[in-house]
């Protein structure tokens, strides 16, 4: 089980989840020491110097995490600058991050298309909408649900594909 919580610094949130219940102390140490990775948050706290740690939802199962998480997201419109400090297109994800140089953040790709949130998901790894004209779905044999795929993305692989081949 998990929570669902949030920052406020100067009336602007920022909303998280996390299994452990040390979230708090996690954040206040990497702020404190300046090297958070959100620099909009990390900015913020250095400004004000202090941020409010609430828990919005307690004991949420793990596969339903992401899924609220997003929902507090879009319903505090925490992406957008004047209401927030969320950075992430999407909860489980690594989009919209740009990492300091060397953190290991950096490194990884972003988890894409995991299941259940996909419904959740507003734009693709590229950065494209994802409205109902430039989504499909698609069966996979490996994967025991259809995924959603971006019809923008489908058409520059395919272009691609077909300029190599000749």
């Amino acid at each position: 089980m998990g929570i669902i919580y949030e920052l406020i610094i100067n009336n602007k949130r920022y909303i998280g989840q996390s299994m452990k219940d040390n979230r708090e102390v996690t954040h206040r140490k990497k702020l404190k020491a300046n090297v958070h990775v959100n620099k909009y948050l990390q900015n913020a706290f250095n400004k004000y110097q202090s941020f409010e740690f609430n828990i919005l939802m307690d004991n949420v199962p793990q596969e339903l995490l992401t899924i609220y998480e997003d929902l507090f997201i879009k319903y505090y419109r925490t992406r957008e600058r004047e209401y927030g400090y969320n950075l992430r297109i999407a909860a489980d994800s690594n989009a919209g991050m740009k990492y300091p140089n060397g953190y290991p953040g950096a490194k990884g790709k972003a988890p894409w298309n995991k299941g259940i949130h996909t419904k959740l998901q507003t734009h693709c790894k590229e950065g494209h909408e994802m409205t109902e004209e430039n989504t499909r779905m698609e069966e996979r044999t490996d994967r025991p649900f259809p995924t959603r795929r971006c019809v923008t993305c489908k058409r520059a692989s395919n272009d691609a594909y077909t300029n190599r081949k000749g």
